[in-house]
């Protein structure tokens, strides 16, 4: 019987869209080659059989026939429509309980079957920027930069007692640098498992760990009224001795162990359906089978979506809520999915950092012992990788949990002036980028590396997202957030000055006037180019940061200036057309002219900055009342008259990367030259770009 209705699943009318049917329960017979040794499921049990009968036969050849109309429409139809055509492929089987194909706001599609006997199948999205060959083998731990090993007296800084376990779980697909680690772990006093080829029974007794590190595909499910987090186990395939050991200890009830067949998405390569189908095990999983662990443990789920919330519901990351509850001190987790080169490199700098490969980093003085790692815990190193890589080149970002919290160190992405034109006393400043709920300071610094010696900022607005912050007319300089005593990266809030240009000229049109104006102008904003980054091909290291790609699409900075700006304006001189004389009395037609945007009468500047092209675009404009003697040739009477004298000046001038702007000389209709200008508080170096 073939179900089709839309389920409020998620109580999400429009958003969750949930198609039912019947579904199927699958028994291959026999197990594959390979695997971990004799660390096999069955819980130890070997040579267990399972007779194939006409319900698993009928059930292989429904879960082979929809995987197969799924593979054969991936092309023509796309990802949703090829995981529908399943359900009438299904629908012909007698042994479906429940098929719910889920499509939710910001993540791919998914198929999930209930079989009779509770055990789900998931057909999920698997996106890889491409699939390398695996990595093995020690192939040196290079610190800071070099093949050098860590000095004698920090290893004896850092050793720990006998007995510290660290357990990393590799997926050699990735082509991760785990490997690497060894030496220093082994260094510091750790024992360590590497499990580049794993299956269900090693995510056991995980308690046992003061680190534990698994790198994999990670996929985020609902089912009923709970989400799940799975991780894809890619050498454990399925066979029947693991499914009946599976189905005795009711870990498929219990939804700690899963199967699942995933659609592979590669860079540059057609979609493709895995072939095999493999055992998944989920949050439940850990929860079953391991104990509280150790105060100060962390777990680090390199894995799509291993921390991101419910789209409906924040306060749900079912593994991070699950290992939280097991008094793991601190989970690293990615909110979103996340890119294989971006997210090795951050593991890489993390683990580095924490064995004490500091590359001459100065990180918080802070009293970490008791930390599983010594000299530098996790916090320290989570802060200089925000410090260092709070621009990924990846679309998720990695969050820590846990005794340091979801926002260690608050970082700025972006600054913005905003010049209130209309009669403001002060211009407001707002920030963007990553500072948590819990409120701090906003610090403007003369000096990049010292916040501590600047001044506070008023703010009015505290989000997670961006700050809004109040800003004197001249103050300029390096602006850090501080959250609990920890400060941001030093942002560049940059000044440029414009002093007593002179303009002079005749106002085209015929009828004058002469004009003599004297601008004072200042303007603040950022500074965003292509300036390159650190490599980022193949021959990338060890300890290389994860940005690299500019990013013209954020290269250009448009400001205002800021309300202390000033124009003096003079005008003078006796015009006249085929009926009248125009007179501009001297001293009657002079004075300042703030800046201003009120009805006829304005003086505004804005500055449309573009060093990704080499060039800054002025466009200054002056709007005044000017009084005139007006004489009627004809007649000789004379009338007092006010006209709008307007005066726009348009020009582009050259702008390096680093703020410089060049000298610019204008001849028609009026003459000026600017001269060159060098910015207060240039960017720095690291400042992302």
């Amino acid at each position: 019987m073939l179900l089709l209705n839309h389920s409020s699943r998620l109580q999400v009318p429009g958003f969750l869209t949930v198609i039912t049917v019947m579904a199927v329960f699958l028994v291959f017979p026999g197990c594959p080659t390979g695997g971990s040794g004799d660390r096999g499921g069955s819980n130890g049990e070997a040579d267990q059989t399972f007779t194939a009968d006409p319900l698993s036969l009928e059930t292989s050849a429904a879960i082979s026939e929809s995987c197969a109309e799924v593979e054969l429409l991936l092309m023509s139809r796309g990802i949703s429509q090829a995981m529908l055509a399943a359900v009438p492929i299904l629908e012909n089987h007698d042994c479906v309980n429940d098929v719910s194909w889920v499509e939710q706001p910001g993540r791919d599609p998914y198929l999930l079957v209930e079989f009779s006997n509770g055990m789900l199948f998931l057909m999920d999205i698997i996106r890889l920027t491409d699939i390398r060959p695996p990595v093995t083998g020690d192939q040196g731990i290079p610190a800071s930069g070099s093949t050098e090993p860590l000095s004698s007296s920090l290893i004896q800084g850092i050793v720990q007692p006998h007995g510290t376990r660290a357990q990393f779980f590799d997926l050699p697909e990735f082509s991760t640098d785990t490997c690497l680690w060894m030496n220093l772990f082994e260094d510091a006093g750790y024992s360590w498992e590497y499990l580049p080829d794993w299956r269900v029974e090693d995510f056991r007794n995980l308690h046992q760990n003061a680190f534990t590190y698994v790198a994999t595909h990670g996929s985020v499910f609902q089912h009923g009224d709970e989400e799940y987090f799975a991780f894809h186990i890619p050498s454990h395939m399925r066979c029947t001795d693991d499914d009946l050991s599976y189905i005795a200890n009711g870990d498929f009830w219990d939804i700690a162990v899963i199967l699942q067949r995933g659609i592979y998405i590669v860079e540059n390569e057609d979609p493709f359906v895995s072939e095999d189908t493999r055992y998944m095990i989920t949050n439940k999983y850990i929860e079953k089978y391991s104990s509280a662990f150790s105060d100060g443990s962390i777990f680090y789920a390199d894995c799509c979506y291993s921390a991101e919330p419910n789209p409906y519901d924040e306060e749900s990351i079912p593994l991070v809520n699950t290992l939280l509850g097991m008094n793991v001190g601190q989970v690293l987790g990615w909110n979103a999915q996340t890119g294989n080169r971006g997210s090795i490199r951050a593991a890489n700098f993390l683990v580095g950092q924490m064995m004490g490969d500091l590359s001459g980093l100065d990180l918080l003085d802070e009293d970490f012992s008791g930390k599983p790692f010594k000299p530098y815990s996790l916090l320290d190193s989570f802060t200089a990788l925000q410090h260092f890589f709070w621009h990924y080149s990846v679309p998720g970002e990695l969050i820590l949990f846990g005794n340091g919290g979801t926002i260690l160190r608050p970082s700025i992405k972006h600054l913005h002036v905003n010049v209130d034109v209309e009669g403001g006393e002060d211009d407001e400043l707002s920030l963007l980028g990553n500072f948590g709920d819990r409120s701090g300071m906003v610090m403007v610094s003369e000096v990049q590396d010292n916040p501590a010696a600047g001044t506070s900022l008023s703010w009015t607005d505290w989000q997670d997202d961006g700050i809004m912050a109040t800003l004197d007319n001249e103050t300029a300089g390096y602006i850090t957030v501080v959250v609990d005593g920890v400060p941001s990266n030093a942002f560049p809030l940059s000044r440029w000055e414009i002093t007593d240009l002179e303009v002079t000229g005749i106002h085209p049109g015929g009828i004058g006037p002469q004009l003599e104006l004297t601008i004072n102008a200042s303007w603040r904003g950022e500074i965003l180019d292509e300036r390159d980054g650190i490599l980022s091909d193949e021959s990338e290291t060890f300890m290389e940061p994860a940005w690299s790609e500019p990013n013209p699409e954020n290269s250009r900075t448009a400001t205002e200036f800021s309300i202390s700006s000033s124009c003096y304006y003079s005008f003078s001189g006796t015009f006249e057309d085929s009926r009248y004389r125009y007179e501009y009395p001297d001293g009657a037609n002079q004075g300042s002219m703030p800046l201003s945007f009120n009805g006829m009468q304005n003086f505004l500047g804005t500055v449309t900055m573009r060093p990704d092209e080499g060039k800054a675009l002025f466009n200054i404009l002056l709007t005044r009342e000017a009084f005139v003697l007006k004489t009627d040739k004809q007649s000789g009477a004379t009338t007092a008259d006010e006209i709008f004298v307007s005066v726009g000046l348009i020009f582009e001038t050259g702008m390096d990367k680093d703020g410089n702007i060049s000298s610019h000389e204008e001849l028609s209709p009026y003459q000026f030259t600017l001269p060159d200008i060098e910015p207060e508080y240039p960017p720095l170096q690291e400042t992302c770009r």
